[in-house]
């Protein structure tokens, strides 16, 4: 519930003075009140939102798959399958 509180908070930071900037051009007859209220409610909401993110807790690192290659039950090769890569072609006698 902290989080939506948060969140909400963060919103009404975005949407109040952009409605109050509006209401204050209308008030007073002027239209430059309105769009600045947008921009700082928007700078102001960013800037909470980062502040938000560095509190977060850090997440836990993924856990690693464990690849079959790793697995103690991987199927065991046939005994006529060579362990041995199998060396290159000797390119060095060209026709």
């Amino acid at each position: 519930m902290q989080w939506v509180s948060r969140i909400f908070t963060i919103g009404l930071m975005m949407f109040l003075p952009g409605v109050a900037g509006q209401w204050l051009d209308e008030r007073i007859g002027v239209a430059f009140l309105g769009p600045i209220g947008w921009i700082l409610g928007f700078a102001g909401s960013l800037l909470a939102l980062i502040r938000l993110g560095n509190e977060a807790p850090p997440r836990k690192a993924p856990r690693r798959l464990v690849s079959s290659i790793d697995s103690p039950h991987r199927p065991q090769r046939p005994p006529w399958h060579s362990q041995a890569p199998i060396p290159p072609p000797d390119r060095s006698q060209r026709p």
